[in-house]
């Protein structure tokens, strides 16, 4: 399975801004933000 098919339709121009806050506002790891999004989306447990 192609890694990128898994992310399809999960990020759209309405998500992407709320996902950068926590990188831009409280300065948090980019490693961090990521494995959020991809556990708030069921993609890792």
């Amino acid at each position: 399975m192609d890694t990128f098919n898994l992310l399809a339709g999960k990020i759209s121009d309405e998500t992407m801004p709320g996902s950068n806050d926590p990188l831009d506002e409280k300065g948090e790891p980019v490693e961090q933000v990521a494995q959020d999004f991809l556990r708030k989306e069921g993609l890792i447990p």
